[in-house]
C-alpha cells in the first residue's frame, strides 16, 4: 500500500506496457499489452488527487473513423494516494488501429491523458499445402493461409540420428508452382511425414509402438506492419500422454493440464510455474522430445485449454519459427541427442561432491573460522565453504573493511593495495584461506552482475562503486535501453532496483570487470564463485553490445554472464589436475546450454515440506534439459529454521543429490541464529539426534564418493543427468507416474525420500527387475509396491541388478563409516556388483582425472563369471550380490575361502555371507593378476 499523502489536483497515470513484468500486470497497464484479434482489452489507470474522481471513462476511436466511442470506467481499488480504475474495450477482429485517451472528473475539474494507440494483431490460419518438393538436404512445402497475400514456407530436414528439423517462415509468394508431391508423403527410414490433402495438417509416424504425432493446425499472428509476430501450433494429445521437462519447474513433474511460459524470472519463494532456468524442451511419455529452438518468449499449453491438444506459441525470429522433434528408442537417448546439440554438462572438480557449508550471516574471518572449527569438532567435514557476505556490498570485489587509496576506475587493485585492520572483518585473509584449504575445504565467493545504485540507509563508503558505475556508463559497458540511455533494473524487481547491469557481450566490459577480480584468484587462491542473479531484465527493448535486444537477451543473459565467469576461471586456471578445471562456478539462473559453464542450485525456498517437494520436482525436471550438477539449500534457506524432522529428512535426500549444501538467508547476525548448520539446528530445536544423524549422513555422502565421481563423469559424456525421474527411466511402466518423488540416482541406485511430515513408513514402488535394499540387504523382484520403515537416520535406497556400486568405506566396512573429506584418495575401495550378463563401469580418479574400467561377464550355462579388475593401486573388496560362489580363482591359482563369515576378510581370500546374500572377495593392492573367475 502507498503511504504518501494525496496531492491537489487530479492526475491520471497510465503506462500501456508498464514494467513488462512477465507474469503480473500493474494496475496502470494495458492488458494485454499487445492486443490480438478476439481479445478484450483492459485499460488500467491510477488517479491521484486530494479530491477523488467521481467518474472516469475512456474515449476511443478506430483510425479512419473520427467518431469517438465511450467506455465507462470502474473503480477497482484504492490506497492512500491512488484510486485504481479499469476500462474494458471490446474484442477486435484484427488489424484495426485504435486510439484512446482516458478522462477523469470530480466536482471541481476534469482532466484527460494524452493520446495512446495500439494496432490489433490478427491471427491467420494456415489453410493447405500448395506445393511440396525435395531439396538437397530435405523438403520444402509452400503453405496457403486465409490471407491471400500471405504464404508460409515450411522446411523439413530429417537427420540419420532421428532428429527432425522444422522451420516455418513467411514468404511473399509460393516457392514453386510444381504442384504437390503426389503421395503427400516425405520421410527417411522409420520417420515418415504425411501432409493432409485438404485442410492443413501433418502426421509424423516414427514408431510402430507409438501413435503418430499429428500437427492439427498452424496459426500466424500478424503485426500492424504485416510482419509475423507469433506462430501457434496445435498437436494432438492422447489422454494418457504426459509431458516432462521445460527446465527448472517447481509445480509438477508431469505438466499435463498446465500452461508454462518460457521466460527467465527470479521468484523469491513459492516459485510455482515460474522458473530461474526455463528451457523450451520436453519429453513426452509417447517417446519423443520437442525443442523450440528460441531464446524468446514462448508459451506451452499442455492440454490445459483443450483436453486433446497441446499447443506451443512462440515469437517469430525474423519471420521464422524453428523447432526440432527428437525420435529415439527411449528418453535417455532423447536427452543424449538434445545435449549433443546444446552441450554436455561440464565436469566440476571432485571436491564439489562433498558437503558444502554456507550462511549469509558469516560476514567475518572470525565467524568463518569459528564455523570451520565447529564442523571439525563435530566431525562433519565440508569440502566447500561459501562466503556470501564477504564484500563491501557495493563493489562486490573489495573485501568489507579493507583500507586503501582509491584508484581511478580504469585501474585495478592488487591484493597488496589493501590493508586490513587487526580488529576488522578480515584481518588476515591469506591465513584464513590457508586454514580452510588445510581442513580439506575450498573457498567460494558470492558475485552479482550489477553496478549497484547506492543506498544511504546502508551507511557505507560508496565512493569506489559510484565512480565505477559512472565510468561503466560512460564507456557503454552496461545494458542499454532502446533510446540509448542506460537500462536500470525495474522498481518492482525483488532486489537491486535502479542499479545498472553489466553487458557481458561487450569484450571490453568483460575485461574491465574481471581485471578487478583477478587478485582473488591469483593472489588469494579463491576456489570459485557463486554467481547469483542474472534474472534482472524485463524490458524486451533493452539493447546489448552484440546487437541482441531484450526479446532474446532476457533469457540469454545468464548464458553470457556465467560463460564469462567460466572463461575468467579458465584463463586463471591453476592446472593442478586433468579435470576440466580446479575451480567451480555455482549459479542460480540459466537457459538452454547453461550446463556447459556452471553448476547450479535450485533457487530461494522456504523451510517447509511443500518447498521440499517443489524443489525435488524442479531438480528432476531441469535434469532433462542437460543440467546435471545441481543442489539446493537443505530444508530451505529463508525465514525461521526448519523443525529437526524436516531438516534431517531433507539432509538424507541431499546425500543423493548431485550437490549437498546447507545455507541460510541473511538474519543480520541477530540472536537466535537462523543458520542451517546441524549444530545450530540441534541447539535451536533441542533435538540431540541432529548432529549424530547429520554426521552419519555426511559420512554416507563421502562413502558414495567413488560412485558420485564415476556417475558425474558419465553424465559429462552423455548428458544424462544424475537425478532421473522414474517415468523417464522406465517409460514402459505407467505405474511409475504414481511415484513422482522417487528417482534414480545414477545407473545403480533408486532413491525414495520421505517427503511428508510424520511419516515413519512409506510405500515404495520397485519397477521391473531385481533390487537390493542397500541397508537391510534384502532382495526384491519388481514390479511391485512394498512398505518400508524409514528411521530418521536412513533414506530408502535400492541397488538395481546389472549395476556396479563403488564405495569408499571406513574401518568398519559399512555405510555411514567415517572416511574424512579427501576427494583424492579412498580409505577402502569396495565394489558392490549386482551382476547380470555383462557390464563395464568406469572408476574416475579424483587425484588426476584418469578413468579406469572394471568389467564383468556372466556365463549362466557354465555357472561362472569373470571380473576384469581396474588398474588401480588400491586394494579392492568386491561383493557379488545374489551370487553363492563355491570357488574363486585367478590365473595363478585358487583363492582361499574363509569360513569366518562375521569377521574381517583377509587379503586374497573370499567368503559367502548369508545375511547379505552375497559373496565377498578381497583383492590385495599388490597383485600379479588382472582377472578373477568365480564359479557358482
Amino acid at each position: 500500500m502507498n503511504t504518501m499523502e494525496r496531492q491537489a489536483g487530479l492526475v491520471i497515470r497510465h503506462e500501456p506496457l508498464g514494467e513488462q513484468h512477465p507474469y503480473e500486470v500493474l494496475p496502470w497497464e494495458r492488458n494485454p499489452r499487445y492486443p490480438a484479434s478476439g481479445e478484450a482489452v483492459t485499460l488500467g489507470f491510477a488517479i491521484a488527487g486530494s479530491k477523488r474522481a467521481g467518474s472516469a471513462w475512456c474515449e476511443w476511436w478506430e483510425e479512419g473513423n473520427a467518431i469517438p466511442q465511450h467506455a465507462r470506467g470502474i473503480l477497482k481499488d484504492s490506497d492512500e494516494v491512488n484510486d485504481y480504475w479499469q476500462v474494458v474495450l471490446p474484442a477486435f477482429e484484427g488489424k484495426e488501429t485504435i486510439h484512446y485517451r482516458l478522462v477523469a472528473r470530480n466536482e471541481e475539474e476534469q482532466v484527460q491523458t494524452g493520446e495512446f494507440m495500439f494496432v490489433v494483431r490478427k491471427w491467420v490460419a494456415v489453410k493447405s499445402v500448395f506445393s511440396l518438393e525435395a531439396i538437397s538436404d530435405g523438403w520444402v512445402a509452400s503453405l496457403m493461409t486465409d490471407q491471400a497475400d500471405l504464404w508460409v514456407r515450411l522446411t523439413v530436414k530429417i537427420s540419420e540420428s532421428g532428429t527432425v528439423d522444422f522451420c516455418f517462415a513467411r514468404e511473399r509468394e509460393p516457392g514453386n508452382t510444381g504442384g504437390v508431391h503426389p503421395s503427400f508423403r516425405i520421410g527417411k527410414g522409420e520417420i515418415q511425414i504425411r501432409f493432409y490433402e485438404r485442410a492443413f495438417g501433418m502426421e509424423i509416424a516414427f514408431s510402430k509402438e507409438q501413435a503418430p504425432l499429428k500437427c492439427e493446425a498452424v496459426w500466424l499472428l500478424i503485426d500492424g506492419d504485416g510482419a509475423v509476430a507469433h506462430y501457434r501450433l496445435e498437436f494432438n494429445s492422447a489422454e494418457d500422454e504426459a509431458f516432462f521437462g521445460f527446465g527448472e519447474r517447481f509445480n509438477a513433474l508431469d505438466q499435463r493440464g498446465n500452461c508454462l511460459i518460457n521466460h527467465l524470472f527470479a521468484q523469491y519463494l513459492h516459485q510455482g510455474e515460474r522458473s530461474y532456468i526455463p528451457i523450451p524442451f520436453f519429453i513426452s511419455s509417447h517417446i519423443y522430445g520437442f525443442w523450440l529452438d528460441t531464446a524468446q518468449w514462448a508459451k506451452f499449453d499442455l492440454a490445459a485449454g483443450k483436453p486433446d491438444r497441446w499447443l506451443v506459441e512462440g515469437e517469430a525470429e525474423g519471420s521464422a519459427l524453428r523447432f526440432k522433434v527428437f525420435f529415439q528408442d527411449d528418453p535417455y537417448a532423447i536427452v543424449k541427442a538434445f545435449t549433443d546439440i546444446t552441450g554436455k554438462p561440464a565436469l566440476p572438480p571432485p571436491w564439489v561432491f562433498g558437503l558444502w557449508m554456507s550462511s549469509n550471516d558469516w560476514n567475518s574471518q572470525q565467524e568463518v573460522l569459528r564455523q570451520l572449527d565447529l564442523s571439525q569438532k563435530n566431525q562433519i567435514l565440508s569440502t566447500v565453504l561459501v562466503i556470501e557476505a564477504w564484500s563491501d556490498e557495493s563493489t562486490y570485489y573489495i573485501w568489507n573493511g579493507a583500507q586503501f587509496l582509491h584508484k581511478p576506475s580504469d585501474q585495478s587493485y592488487q591484493f597488496t593495495d589493501f590493508s586490513f585492520p587487526r580488529n576488522g572483518y578480515w584481518p588476515n585473509l591469506r591465513e584464513m584461506v590457508q586454514k580452510v584449504h588445510a581442513a580439506g575445504s575450498h573457498v567460494v565467493l558470492w558475485q552479482i552482475p550489477v553496478l549497484k545504485l547506492g543506498n544511504p540507509d546502508e551507511h557505507s563508503d560508496e565512493t569506489q562503486s559510484r565512480q565505477d558505475r559512472e565510468y561503466a556508463i560512460s564507456k557503454e559497458y552496461v545494458v542499454h535501453r532502446a533510446d540509448g540511455t542506460p537500462h536500470f533494473i525495474e522498481g518492482h524487481m525483488p532486489w537491486f532496483a535502479g542499479s545498472s547491469l553489466l553487458d557481458f557481450t561487450n569484450p571490453e566490459a568483460r575485461r574491465w570487470w574481471f581485471e578487478k577480480r583477478a587478485y582473488l584468484l591469483d593472489e588469494l587462491g579463491i576456489d570459485g564463485f557463486k554467481t547469483d542473479g542474472g534474472e534482472h531484465i524485463w524490458d524486451t527493448q533493452t539493447v546489448f553490445s552484440n546487437g541482441e535486444q531484450g526479446r532474446t537477451g532476457i533469457n540469454h543473459y545468464p548464458l553470457w554472464y556465467e560463460s564469462s565467469y567460466r572463461r575468467f576461471l579458465d584463463e586463471h586456471r591453476r592446472g593442478l589436475t586433468k579435470c576440466r578445471d580446479d575451480r567451480v562456478l555455482f549459479s542460480r539462473a540459466g537457459y538452454t546450454g547453461i550446463q556447459q559453464y556452471s553448476c547450479h542450485w535450485a533457487g530461494d525456498e522456504g523451510s517447509t515440506w511443500d518447498a521440499f517437494r517443489a524443489t525435488l520436482r524442479a531438480m528432476l525436471n531441469v535434469g532433462l534439459g542437460g543440467i546435471s550438477f545441481i543442489g539446493w539449500d537443505i530444508a530451505g534457506f529463508a525465514g525461521e529454521i526448519p523443525a529437526s524432522e524436516l531438516y534431517l529428512r531433507a539432509a538424507a535426500f541431499s546425500v543423493f543429490c548431485p550437490i549437498m549444501q546447507f545455507h541460510s538467508d541473511v538474519n543480520a547476525r541477530r540472536i537466535p541464529s537462523r543458520d542451517r548448520t546441524p549444530w545450530n539446528i540441534q541447539e535451536r530445536t533441542g533435538d540431540l539426534t541432529v548432529i549424530p544423524t547429520f554426521r552419519s549422513l555426511t559420512n554416507l555422502r563421502m562413502n558414495l564418493l567413488p560412485y558420485l565421481l564415476a556417475e558425474a563423469w558419465k553424465s559429462s559424456q552423455t548428458g544424462i543427468p544424475l537425478m532421473r525421474a522414474l517415468p523417464l527411466a522406465f517409460p514402459d511402466d505407467p505405474d511409475c507416474r504414481k511415484y513422482p518423488y522417487q528417482y534414480l540416482f545414477g545407473d545403480a541406485l533408486m532413491v525414495a525420500p520421505v517427503i511428508n511430515e510424520g511419516e515413519k513408513e512409506i510405500p515404495i514402488y520397485l519397477p521391473h527387475g531385481e533390487w537390493q535394499d542397500i541397508w537391510e540387504r534384502k532382495l526384491y523382484r519388481g514390479p511391485r509396491e512394498i512398505q518400508r520403515k524409514v528411521p530418521m537416520d536412513r533414506i530408502a535406497v535400492f541397488q538395481r541388478k546389472r549395476s556396479i556400486l563403488p564405495l569408499n568405506l571406513g574401518e568398519e566396512g559399512c555405510l555411514g563409516s567415517f572416511v574424512g573429506n579427501s576427494t583424492d584418495s579412498y580409505r577402502h575401495l569396495f565394489l558392490r556388483i549386482f551382476p547380470d550378463k555383462e557390464e563395464k563401469y568406469p572408476l574416475y580418479s579424483g587425484a588426476d582425472g584418469t578413468v579406469h574400467w572394471i568389467h564383468y561377464a556372466v556365463h549362466d550355462l557354465e555357472k561362472r563369471m569373470e571380473i576384469d579388475l581396474p588398474e588401480v593401486a588400491d586394494g579392492i573388496q568386491i561383493e557379488l550380490i545374489g551370487v553363492r560362489a563355491f570357488e574363486v580363482s585367478t590365473a595363478h591359482g585358487i583363492l582361499k575361502e574363509s569360513q569366518n563369515t562375521a569377521g574381517e576378510l583377509g587379503e586374497g581370500a573370499w567368503k559367502y555371507v548369508p545375511s547379505k546374500q552375497s559373496t565377498q572377495i578381497r583383492i590385495p593392492a599388490r597383485r600379479n593378476y588382472t582377472q578373477i573367475r568365480i564359479s557358482y
